[in-house]
């Protein structure tokens, strides 16, 4: 991937942090933002000075406190969790998103296999019928879908096994006395009361 020189807000920022000591690197800073722990510039975000526009000072006192933290963090989920709990002014977004994968791990699952089947629907169904139809569906396929699949996967009866005529019998097992030289025969017969 070619890396593009940093542009001038970026180039003061990197300053900025440089001046309290903490080192940040152009591509870290691409990293975070793509990561939306720090903004995207906009006439939000930036402020002119001189000829130039530059960061706010809000936004160093982030990147700042994002660099602290930044070490004892293995994601960017761990660093948007760390950096909030630090009250580092972190975005919303990312420390949402870092709350629910951690954390409700079974409800994020559960959102995104609904999602899918929701997907799974036909445009022209899915778009006929009112939304709360259509997430019922999704919601309904995510939670038999697994009971179904597992009794499709059941073995299929044999043919014969089971008759008017026969008696089932576990297979290899002897078969049962038929007459009266066998030991333990019995016939069977039937009564009638007619009165």
């Amino acid at each position: 991937m070619v890396r593009t020189e940093p542009s001038a807000p970026d180039r003061h920022l990197i300053q900025a942090v440089a001046a309290s000591g903490l080192k940040l690197s152009p591509y870290q800073l691409e990293r975070w933002r793509a990561a939306g722990l720090i903004p995207r510039p906009g006439p939000d975000t930036l402020q002119r000075s001189g000829n130039t526009q530059i960061y706010t000072s809000e936004t160093a006192a982030l990147v700042a406190g994002l660099l602290t933290c930044a070490p004892l963090c293995r994601s960017h989920d761990d660093l948007a969790l760390l950096a909030f709990f630090n009250e580092v002014p972190v975005p919303c977004a990312p420390v949402r998103a870092a709350l629910l994968k951690t954390y409700f791990t079974q409800y994020t699952k559960g959102r995104e296999q609904q999602s899918e089947e929701l997907q799974r629907i036909p445009a022209q169904d899915r778009d006929a019928a009112p939304p709360e139809y259509n997430w019922a569906e999704g919601c309904g396929s995510v939670t038999y879908r697994p009971a179904a699949e597992r009794i499709w996967k059941r073995p299929k009866r044999r043919s014969g096994m089971y008759s008017s005529t026969t008696i089932w019998k576990p297979p290899g097992s002897p078969n049962m006395p038929t007459d009266s030289q066998t030991p333990g025969y019995r016939p069977v017969t039937a009564s009638r009361d007619d009165s």
